[in-house]
């Protein structure tokens, strides 16, 4: 009896439960936030190192990440202000127009033309689009504090439905973004119940909700007036000013739908059209009908090409002191991704942040670079972990082969003499840094207007050059060189008095003052030095004969080249002083612009694992997807363990039996015999059965009509189903594509490694 009432299904009505919309707007209690800063072991604890060491390198990398980001956001903002201050300007000026022609129509009664031009600003932002969310977002801020309040920011994704989701969108950003348009309120929302809200919560957006909406919020701004701070009509009637972001990715159609609701209208609701084009302005041409484009009073403005601001940062950055610095292989690779994918800053700086991240997360050492950040020169303590991992680093391990074997016993056994030594080849880092940086900002002065830019024409590429190898070492050094000594005195005064000025911008640092001093008392020398007599050319001044036929003519030129080219030119007084000066210059090259990879626990700041930043930065989703079709023992457990990668077993994935099935065909896959390949693998034993009935009714079918046809064999439904299900899958990975060349084909669309 008790068995019945246990299989008896339950009521229903014990499934249900009341809901209160008006519970989730109770004030629930405030959960404690994770400081995340607090806590401890951010980093993983590598070998031998205490959780104190690896929550020094924590701390170290977000002192020094916090100062390389304050750095780039100045520098994209100095950049941003250029361009920003002029567009404010032009939507301010456009404004005091747009209030005349509001009092003019309020004024007069005369005739008011249906179709006004509308003031628009193209913003030519560039083709690096992963940095305009930031720009337009940033300009969008500026607007609304400096400009007006009514600021719109539109975006292709939001508008592609049509006219109506566009106008929608304006009304929604013009309302503060509350998608309830202000008709209720949040109180009023969660203690409504929902059969008593109301069904349609936006009005029908148009052209006269807008302008009513408008005339509203300006009657709004004149009643919070105080009368002290009363102003004209005219203040009180800022532009709703509306950003397309991505122009070239809008419907025309939309567009000028939307150029042509606005004109008409231009009196009772101002507006200021700001578009955001990435390639030129002869797109606005082209996408807008010659009708709507004669509706736009257009002003182009100019953004900075984004490599002339990864130029900027990489001053700021990379060549100043600070305790981090990128090797060879990671900045080269940077800026190829730059420049060969996106153009992009926010890219640029989301892989040096990575690269600052993989630095201190693996690097024990990077813990000692937190005095720099301080400006501690005091001596340092190290750890057990710590001093063997500096006596495992290939720079350290370099110098003590240099010296006696007392001193390498000493360095080799004793820490207390190893700390004194870190913190000497730390100073001495520190102080290259500090002189490396001007002088090689010095050569680049006198190489960078050189014919063909054996050095490079960028700083970067001149400091990319000089940490491979030293630069004078460098194989096109010798042909720049010798170029620059072909400088006439003129220009090579005025790339010495530049050199001068830049000295002296970093003349608080120790160590400049020496170089500043040489390179003065050698651009006095060139200024002060006057050239009165005249260069012997050495040549005679013969007449030349009355009567002269061309082959003498000829014969008479050649032999004064013979004559000119076997004679040796003696050099002037202004080529010896030239060639002293010079030489004086490039020893003090020689002397201070050696590789950084020369220096003594280089490591300590240097980052150059590239293999790192290229598997995470630019990874390859065709040969991972390769090679987890192929091995999937690798990831999953249960896919078996399989000697060969080729072999199949079927306890692997279906997805990945039909990727090697797949592999062994040609261009066109015939789907039936794919389908009898699947079931052999994955179910043997259904294929060893039915090979044993055909077997058994083979006498039985021979006793038939011979012209009777044989019915194909009936295949496991499931095993069909999970065949469909693989190939779909297949075809989701892009590997094969329907096909209609054969009736129940698919095409196979990678071969080998592509």
């Amino acid at each position: 009896m008790e068995l019945e009432e246990e299989q008896v299904p339950t009521s229903m009505v014990k499934g249900c439960f009341l809901y209160n919309p008006g519970a989730l707007s109770q004030p629930q209690p405030k959960r404690k936030k994770q400081n995340m800063s607090s806590s401890k072991n951010h980093f993983m604890r590598l070998p031998l190192e205490s959780d104190k060491d690896a929550d020094n390198r924590h701390k170290v990398f977000v002192s020094c990440w916090s100062v390389l980001k304050e750095k780039i956001e100045v520098v994209i903002t100095r950049q941003h202000d250029k361009v920003f201050s002029s567009l404010l300007g032009f939507i301010t000026t456009s404004a005091s127009q747009l209030d005349k022609l509001h009092l003019a129509s309020i004024s007069t009664e005369m005739f008011r033309p249906p179709r006004l031009e509308i003031p628009t600003a193209v913003l030519v932002a560039g083709v690096n689009m992963p940095d305009h969310d930031v720009q337009f977002e940033q300009l969008r801020v500026m607007i609304r504090n400096v400009v007006s309040p009514h600021v719109v920011l539109l975006k292709s994704t939001s508008c592609s439905t049509g006219m109506k989701a566009t106008m929608k969108d304006i009304y929604l950003q013009l309302s503060n973004g509350d998608q309830r348009a202000g008709l209720m309120s949040d109180a009023e929302e969660s203690h409504t119940p929902h059969y008593q809200r109301p069904l349609t919560r936006l009005p029908l957006c148009s052209m006269d909700v807008l302008c009513g909406w408008y005339q509203t919020s300006c009657d709004t701004m004149r009643d919070h007036m105080t009368p002290q701070k009363k102003c004209p009509d005219t203040d009180l009637r800022p532009p709703v000013v509306i950003i397309v972001e991505d122009f070239e990715a809008f419907s025309p159609a939309v567009l000028q739908d939307l150029v042509a609701s606005i004109s008409p209208h231009l009196p009772q609701f101002p507006v200021v059209l700001v578009l955001g084009v990435a390639t030129s302005v002869r797109a606005v041409h082209s996408s807008l009908s010659r009708a709507a484009s004669s509706l736009l009073c257009l002003e182009v403005f100019h953004t900075q090409h984004s490599a002339l601001t990864l130029q900027q940062i990489i001053q700021e950055t990379l060549l100043d002191v600070l305790p981090f610095k990128l090797g060879p292989n990671a900045l080269q690779f940077l800026l190829h991704q730059f420049f060969y994918c996106n153009f992009s800053l926010v890219n640029f700086t989301s892989g040096l942040k990575f690269a600052v991240m993989e630095h201190f997360y693996w690097q024990p050492l990077s813990v000692l670079l937190s005095n720099r950040l301080e400006g501690d020169k005091q001596s340092i303590t190290l750890s057990r972990a710590l001093c063997e991992a500096v006596r495992a680093t290939p720079s350290f391990q370099k110098y003590v082969e240099c010296q006696s074997p007392e001193q390498q016993v000493l360095l080799l056994e004793d820490d207390t003499e190893l700390e004194s030594a870190v913190c000497v080849f730390l100073d001495k880092l520190h102080s290259y840094h500090v002189t490396f940086f001007p002088v090689l900002e010095c050569l680049h002065i006198l190489t960078k207007h050189l014919p063909s830019n054996h050095l490079g024409s960028k700083n970067y590429e001149l400091y990319l050059n000089s940490l491979e190898q030293n630069i004078t070492d460098h194989p096109k050094f010798q042909d720049a060189w010798n170029l620059v000594k072909l400088t006439g005195k003129e220009e090579l005064t005025d790339h010495l008095r530049e050199c001068v000025s830049h000295l002296k911008s970093h003349l608080d640092k120790q160590g400049i003052g020496e170089y500043l001093d040489l390179f003065s008392s050698c651009l006095e020398q060139l200024s002060s030095f006057e050239e009165d007599q005249p260069m012997d050319t050495g040549e005679s001044t013969t007449p030349l004969p009355a009567a002269e036929t061309t082959s003498e003519r000829k014969m008479r030129f050649q032999e004064r080249l013979r004559h000119l080219q076997s004679r040796k030119r003696e050099p002037s007084a202004f080529d010896l002083l030239k060639d002293t000066v010079l030489e004086s210059i490039l020893a003090i090259f020689k002397d201070m612009l050696h590789c950084p990879s020369s220096m003594t626990l280089h490591e300590v700041m240097y980052f150059n694992n590239v293999s790192s930043m290229r598997k995470q930065l630019a990874p390859a989703p065709r040969a991972a997807l390769q090679t987890a079709l192929s091995t999937p023992h690798y990831y999953l457990p249960s896919a078996g363990h399989v000697t060969e990668a080729s072999a199949l077993d079927q306890n692997m994935p279906d997805v990945c039996v039909a990727y090697q099935l797949h592999i062994e065909c040609g261009r066109l896959i015939n789907l039936y015999d794919w389908l009898q390949a699947f079931v052999a693998v994955v179910a043997p034993s259904t294929q060893a059965t039915g090979d044993s009935e055909k077997k058994s009714g083979s006498s039985s079918k021979e006793k038939k009509k011979k012209g009777s046809s044989s019915k194909p064999e009936e295949v496991d439904p499931l095993l069909h189903a999970r065949f469909i299900q693989a190939v779909s899958e297949l075809q989701f990975l892009g590997f094969i594509k329907p096909t209609q060349r054969k009736t129940d084909h698919v095409q196979r669309l990678t071969w080998g490694a592509c």
